[in-house]
């Protein structure tokens, strides 16, 4: 099983991004795609949208242990 401490460590070194923030993100993504442009607009969000999910992964990786 992973350390508690090295996961809260781990999550501590990633930027905040809250719930609201992740949702505007996917709004704006969905905007972007629907006008066919921006590719390093979408870029730029999608990696923002996968560091919020490995963020909340972390979060319920913490809980369980």
């Amino acid at each position: 099983m992973i350390n508690k401490k090295y996961l809260i460590n781990k999550l501590l070194d990633y930027p905040e991004i809250s719930h609201n923030d992740y949702c505007k993100l996917l709004k704006e993504k969905n905007k972007l795609i629907n006008n066919s442009c921006g590719n390093i607009d979408i870029t730029y969000i999608d990696n923002k949208i996968k560091l919020y999910n490995e963020k909340e992964l972390i979060i319920q990786m913490i809980k369980q242990s």
